[in-house]
């Protein structure tokens, strides 16, 4: 499993980012939400718990 973020959605808030046990994700240089290392997800469902926009979801890597 791995986040995607829907970008329409996502209003860069940044909740996602002290609930992530892994830390992947971060603001860019622009202060935009980002994220790196995808594949070191553990798939805990955290981010998308605390987002507050419902931006993002999990998909498998098979997909």
């Amino acid at each position: 499993m791995f986040p995607s973020i829907n970008w329409n959605k996502c209003t860069h808030c940044g909740e996602c980012i002290p609930v992530c046990p892994e830390n992947i994700f971060f603001f860019d240089y622009d202060g935009l939400m980002a994220y790196h290392n995808s594949y070191k997800c553990v798939g805990c469902n955290q981010c998308s718990e605390a987002c507050p926009e419902d931006a993002i979801e999990f998909e498998d890597y098979d997909d």
